[in-house]
């Protein structure tokens, strides 16, 4: 059950983003038995970069619209073993709802209650608004807190919520999400060459960053950024990839501050065919400038390619590189640290070679599908739980 809703469409399919039907698909490929997503009705595209038209029951899982406060749900969740919920305002009820059905409600959480609060400030400028949402959010975060109390374990997408979970939860589970298959690992000698290449003579630190252009991605520090390195005399290039509400803006900074000779908008870039092969080849270093602790798929697709990555200290980031050591942070919104991190890296490449191979090695360890696989027998030991406590019970 995503929070993310499904929009039908008249000639009966629904669109999803692709990677939650890539999750739910690998998901099956590891249950055993069958795999159902249920999405509320929405009448919007959403703002995602890939979203797809999927039918009703194709290949490999169920797709079916209802109302997560409807009366259609419970028909939606009908011989269910487990329910893998998400973490929202909208389905704090699911885990009583489960246990009355005798169901292994399973919550997944991403965005902790600091990282909505860094959301909130990014989106609201009116000072009343901001502590009216700040008030629900912390209401919310109680709500949340009781409904992974009562369910029978919870997964946590990066660091943040892990922390802020574990302690709450019966079964917490850490997992870091990314799109990023065993077969999409850059081959060590194609790592290699590009080090090499790198490293040689004068050759320009090749940026990149990934993702939406919203606010709280922090895009819009970018062009200031590219202003402080070349002011530092870096030799650098600087590709944006992605699109959203700040690309007229962005288009708009580069042609006013005329540094469209080294920064460039590259558009949104399919990420098999396009944006993995490039980035495991043209990219030395991804650069996060994001302001919030959005636990971002980009990190660990970042570090299959074997790019270390540069950014804010967002506690997603931080945690992450606490398990990975393959990046570096600065403060918040400093535009200026970064650019001196930057160029201290510019000018020690050795330390981008080995948090490469860092990042690599990560990967290798967190690909998607052995993410899933995990994932998936954390949800059986959860039924296996509640099935246990039940006949005990009884």
């Amino acid at each position: 059950m995503p929070s993310l809703p499904g929009r039908p469409r008249p000639d009966g399919t629904i669109v999803l983003t692709h990677k939650l039907i890539d999750g739910a698909l690998e998901m099956a490929k590891h249950w055993p038995g069958p795999t159902r997503v249920v999405v509320e009705p929405w009448d919007q595209e959403s703002d995602n970069l890939d979203n797809v038209a999927v039918a009703p029951d194709g290949p490999g899982c169920q797709v079916r619209v209802a109302a997560y406060d409807g009366p259609g749900l419970l028909a939606a969740l009908a011989d269910a073993s487990a329910v893998v919920a998400s973490v929202s305002y909208r389905q704090n009820h699911i885990a009583e709802l489960c246990r009355r059905q005798g169901i292994a409600c399973v919550y997944v959480s991403e965005y902790s209650l600091r990282t909505r609060f860094d959301i909130v400030r990014s989106e609201t400028r009116n000072p009343v608004l901001w502590a009216r949402r700040y008030l629900w959010e912390v209401g919310q975060e109680r709500r949340q807190r009781s409904a992974i109390t009562a369910a029978a374990g919870v997964q946590s997408n990066g660091t943040p919520t892990h922390d802020a979970y574990r302690a709450i939860s019966a079964r917490p589970h850490l997992f870091f999400d990314t799109r990023s298959r065993a077969n999409d690992l850059i081959a060590r000698d194609v790592l290699q060459a590009r080090l090499t290449a790198m490293q040689s003579g004068d050759a320009p630190l090749r940026l990149a960053f990934s993702g939406r252009f919203l606010p709280w991605k922090g895009v819009q520090f970018l062009p200031p950024l590219a202003v402080a390195l070349r002011a530092a005399k870096v030799p650098f290039t600087l590709d944006l990839c992605g699109d959203g509400t700040l690309t007229p803006g962005l288009r708009r900074d580069i042609e006013r501050l005329g540094i469209g000779d080294q920064v460039r908008l590259r558009g949104t870039l399919d990420f098999v065919r396009e944006l993995t092969p490039w980035m495991q080849r043209e990219v030395d270093l991804l650069v996060c400038p994001h302001i919030q602790g959005d636990p971002s798929s980009t990190f660990s697709e970042a570090f299959a390619a074997g790019v270390p990555i540069a950014g804010f200290a967002s506690e997603s980031l931080a945690g992450m590189l606490r398990h990975a050591d393959a990046g570096w942070t600065v403060p918040m919104a400093s535009v200026s640290a970064l650019a001196q991190l930057i160029q201290r890296l510019s000018r020690n490449r050795q330390l981008l070679v080995t948090a490469a191979h860092k990042a690599r090695a990560f990967a290798a360890h967190h690909t998607f599908e052995s993410t899933v696989q995990r994932r998936v027998e954390h949800i059986r030991s959860c039924v296996t739980a509640m099935q246990l406590q039940h006949s005990t019970s009884v």
